[in-house]
């Protein structure tokens, strides 16, 4: 069972107590870039080496969801660029190239271009071969004309199969400025898959996206510069909130403290747009709310932090123990438990 405590001085609890050190902070690490100036990006088919045929058409594909998905930049379709180039009676290539697309970028609103090249991306499948013996051996005797003969033997020796299926996927990304056309950050990465067909289905497909996922969420995360943890102590915590970094996390990442204000954070797919949000804090035994928030879900929103008031949470109920539940449009779907007790 997940579990807050949070410290209020017995004395002061009334008046806003002080709060016990967490053992995380979140830090937002930046791209590693002069991002300054870039909101709009559009992402290009990539160069397809692989051989595969729908290589980099579905890499591109999947690197422009990541972006929706974090929100950091808009992100303008390929296609606008190519209506803009119809527009002005150029020849169109497809897939759009960067010369090209550099000619019309700046005309779209868009600040930066990200492409790159897929270099593998591919299956092996085969199949391994076990054999099992049985560990007792079989005692007997049968006879031949007028004599009888005695035998020794292992009763059977089975073999089965497994029909295995490896995917390997290696992918380079670019970002290139439009104004000036310099590649502002270039990245490579790669990794291998393998495991049993029924895993995915038997589905080469799913295959190849199990193995280029952890590849293109770690090329997107230089991109968008991704929120991270970072442990520290006691000692550090003060200097910390000195240098208002976001909030204070346990282990569970289900929550923040941060002077007398307790943070439930929820972390839920852009999918979840207009879906009503409803969090409750209850006294455990005497079931007796103390606190309740009811919030919309928005548009591109991944991560929400809901604040409460310790001070009136422990002003309400007291010192002790509390759980909070999650709702989704009435059907509860996470809780968590608080304790808050004096020193």
């Amino acid at each position: 069972m997940r579990k807050l405590v949070v410290f209020l001085a017995l004395v002061t609890f009334l008046l806003g107590g002080t709060l016990s050190a967490a053992k995380y902070i979140w830090v937002k690490r930046e791209p590693p870039f002069d991002a300054r100036g870039i909101n709009t990006v559009v992402v290009l088919e990539f160069e397809n080496r692989s051989g595969h045929p729908a290589a980099g058409r579905r890499i591109a594909g999947r690197v422009e969801s990541l972006l929706i998905e974090d929100g950091r930049y808009r992100v303008v379709h390929r296609e606008n660029l190519l209506r803009l180039l119809s527009e002005r009676e150029m020849k169109v290539v497809v897939p759009l190239g960067l010369k090209h697309a550099l000619e019309v970028a700046k005309e779209a609103g868009v600040h930066a271009i990200i492409t790159g090249t897929v270099n593998r991306y591919k299956t092996r499948r085969w199949r391994e071969v076990y054999y099992e013996e049985s560990p007792y051996y079989e005692y007997g005797s049968r006879r031949r004309g007028w004599r009888r003969e005695y035998y020794v033997k292992r009763p059977y020796r089975r073999h089965y199969w497994t029909a295995m299926i490896e995917a390997d996927v290696d992918v380079r990304l670019e970002v290139v400025k439009v104004a000036t056309g310099e590649v502002l950050w270039a990245g490579r990465e790669a990794a291998t898959w393998h495991g049993a067909e029924e895993e995915v289905f038997y589905d080469v497909d799913r295959a190849l996206s199990m193995a280029s996922e952890p590849v293109l969420r770690s090329l997107v995360s230089n991109i968008t510069g991704v929120t991270e943890r970072a442990r520290v102590s006691n000692d550090s915590l003060s200097a910390a909130r000195r240098l208002s970094i976001s909030g204070i996390f346990d282990d569970e990442d289900d929550f923040s403290i941060r002077e007398d204000t307790l943070y439930l954070v929820v972390r839920l797919s852009p999918a979840f747009y207009g879906k009503e949000i409803f969090i409750t804090i209850e006294r455990r035994k005497t079931k007796m709310k103390v606190a309740e928030l009811r919030y919309t879900w928005g548009a591109g929103e991944v991560v929400h932090r809901f604040p409460f008031s310790v001070k009136e949470i422990a002003s309400r109920g007291g010192l002790g123990h509390y759980r909070a539940r999650y709702y989704i449009d009435g059907q509860k779907i996470d809780k968590v438990d608080i304790e808050i007790e004096g020193r």
